[in-house]
């Protein structure tokens, strides 16, 4: 009977686990993704940067400016990709229940 619960499992156990080598591919690639788009950010406004310290801005301001431009950048996808994996998760639920 054991054998006949495993032979009956393999193919979703094997579905499950692809399912989580392309969830991590995908988890990967868009951090290399948000990466490169906020480092090409900070790197287009690197004069800017250098121009406020100039002026005498402290390093803090600095840092808050750049964190709330990365945050302007980041939030919008993160919403927007949370509510459309959601969305797609109650539809392929559905459609494969009934």
């Amino acid at each position: 009977m054991t054998r006949l619960v495993e032979l009956t499992m393999a193919d979703q156990r094997f579905e499950a686990r692809l399912l989580g080598v392309f969830s991590l591919l995908a988890l990967g690639l868009a951090a290399i993704g948000i990466y490169g788009v906020l480092a090409s950010d900070i790197a287009s406004r690197s004069h800017e940067i250098g121009l406020r310290m100039a002026l005498g801005a402290s390093r803090a301001s600095v840092v808050r400016m750049v964190l709330r431009r990365t945050a302007m950048l980041v939030v919008p996808g993160l919403v927007i990709g949370v509510s459309g994996a959601l969305l797609l998760t109650g539809i392929l639920t559905k459609s494969c229940m009934g």
